[in-house]
């Protein structure tokens, strides 16, 4: 079997660590993998009973507010983890960092070809700001919101999904208004 390997982007207030977090909550069992010496998770392997018993390794920690692969400490660190867990399971990661670039992470996609599924939330982008001035509503934060750089994202974002698309990369969206997880089933199933 042919592991496939997602890649959720969205900017901020998107839903990117909601999705993930929600597969995690949806599975049974979940083996949380850290390693030694480690303060934070790096993966999730979650058995998924719904999706005919696969395999999915959620990359990056969930612990805090921000998590997934804004968690991990560098591209290279990024690149190894998606090729061992890609090895095992299928593959689930997200983050804001990796959202708006294709960089080393983009060069070392292409060389699982289809197999590396390039998913964007499309929540728009009204919606992700009023998210975003919740949150820091709810966190107490004391710092000005610029809501420029959530639009900033949001376009470089946008400009990824058109350079993804071009360059005849696997490109899907995630309807933000629609079940995420099931629309995840689909495309890994679609996949398989």
């Amino acid at each position: 079997m042919t592991f496939k390997i997602i890649k959720l982007h969205g900017c901020s207030g998107a839903g990117k660590t909601t999705v993930a977090r929600s597969l995690i909550s949806d599975s049974s069992p979940v083996h949380v993998i850290t390693p030694d010496g480690a303060k934070n998770p790096e993966a999730y392997v979650c058995h998924v009973d719904d999706w005919g018993g696969a395999t999915v390794a959620v990359l990056g920690s969930y612990q805090n507010n921000c998590g997934g692969m804004d968690t991990v400490s560098s591209a290279a660190k990024a690149i190894e983890m998606v090729a061992h867990y890609s090895r095992l399971s299928h593959v689930f990661h997200e983050g804001l960092l990796q959202s708006t670039y294709y960089g080393e992470m983009g060069k070392d996609s292409e060389r699982y070809g289809d197999d590396y599924i390039y998913a964007f939330l499309d929540t728009p982008l009204l919606i992700c700001l009023e998210r975003v001035t919740r949150r820091r509503d709810v966190q107490g934060s004391k710092n000005k919101f610029n809501p420029q750089n959530t639009v900033d994202k949001f376009n470089a974002i946008e400009r990824l999904k058109i350079k993804c698309t071009k360059a005849g990369r696997r490109v899907v969206t995630i309807h933000y208004d629609k079940d995420p997880i099931a629309q995840l089933k689909a495309i890994y199933l679609d996949a398989s």
